[in-house]
């Protein structure tokens, strides 16, 4: 039988953990999240509902589109 793995440190290169790719979860830190919802906010923003991955944290963020 194999060893389980952890999400999401075995599932992530050395280069993955320390890049600054993503949003990370305010309780856990994890940058890996699922966008439950999304809809327009102001110009040029997108509001997104996202669920950590790891700890199952809920939370929102506000995200400028980029040119």
């Amino acid at each position: 039988m194999s060893e389980r793995k952890i999400w999401p440190d075995d599932y992530m290169s050395d280069d993955q953990k320390t890049s600054g790719y993503g949003i990370g979860c305010p309780k856990c830190g994890c940058k890996h999240s699922l966008a439950t919802h999304t809809r327009d906010a102001t110009k040029g923003t997108k509001y997104r509902r996202r669920v950590c991955r790891n700890c199952g944290r809920v939370y929102s963020t506000y995200e400028k589109i980029g040119m």
